[in-house]
């Protein structure tokens, strides 16, 4: 199987003051406990951000481009393929959130990006993220969530769902995340605990009356949004105006703010 080489070593991150590189960046391949998953990080200020894509997304760093851009300016701001997709190597099945939360653990732990971190997740990225709070807690210091799968309502992708990932050209990691790692996730995702009492950002879609969605489920996803934000004393819960489902490229300004907004407080 190829390998990436990595092509700026993180060591090189001890020699480089915040004056001397304030755009500093770096990628690579590390070692996640017998496959290896591709990073790339920008910026030095702590805490790291750390940006975790829907299965929609393709499980890569696609769609980031404009807030990793600005994130950067004030904050460390890291962006990963998860296991076969992207740049990465295949990782062991089945893909399940625990196994996509312990590999990210072990890739910050080897790209020596150091915790507490402020979570960001897209769609079902913020269940991922929420697995991974449950069992790293003491490795979150905020979270954002961008449009995130209710745990309430998680269920098997339907036909039509997995018809449109065929149409899309979705690589087999895709449906291996989608179709038995998200059934064999859905216990899981069910029993997730309340968030730890960190600073919270929840980001809702604009209802746009369009697809399969009408008012009444958009209105119980809003629902369910307002009490993700309500679980921490910290907690906010914003509508947008003018985004569909992928908020951080429609308005992704909202998005910078809000972890910003996080950063801000737990720096």
């Amino acid at each position: 199987m190829k390998i990436i080489v990595v092509t700026l070593f993180s060591f090189l991150m001890l020699s480089c003051s915040k004056d001397d590189k304030p755009d500093y960046k770096f990628t690579g391949t590390f070692d996640v406990g017998g496959h290896k998953l591709f990073l790339i990080s920008y910026g030095q200020n702590k805490p790291a951000v750390i940006l975790e894509s829907g299965i929609g997304d393709g499980g890569t760093m696609s769609g980031w481009d404009v807030v990793q851009n600005n994130v950067k300016d004030f904050a460390q701001v890291c962006l990963y393929d998860r296991a076969g997709l992207g740049q990465s190597e295949k990782g062991p099945e089945p893909r399940t959130t625990i196994q996509i939360a312990n590999e990210l653990h072990a890739l910050l732990e080897a790209a020596k990006i150091e915790p507490p971190y402020i979570m960001v997740g897209h769609s079902m990225g913020g269940l991922h993220i929420q697995a991974y709070t449950m069992i790293y807690p003491d490795d979150i210091a905020g979270m954002v969530f961008i449009d995130p799968t209710p745990k309430e309502l998680v269920d098997t992708l339907s036909a039509t769902a997995i018809e449109n990932l065929i149409n899309a050209g979705a690589p087999q990691a895709v449906f291996d995340e989608a179709v038995e790692g998200l059934n064999k996730s859905i216990p899981t995702f069910k029993s997730l605990p309340n968030l730890p009492d960190v600073p919270v950002v929840v980001i809702t879609s604009s209802f746009t009356g369009e697809g399969d969605v009408d008012i009444s489920q958009w209105e119980e996803l809003k629902t369910y949004h307002q009490n993700l934000a309500d679980e921490v004393t910290d907690g906010t819960h914003i509508v947008a105006t003018q985004s569909g489902h992928y908020i951080q490229m429609d308005e992704p300004k909202l998005v910078i703010d809000a972890i910003q907004s996080v950063y801000d407080k737990v720096k």
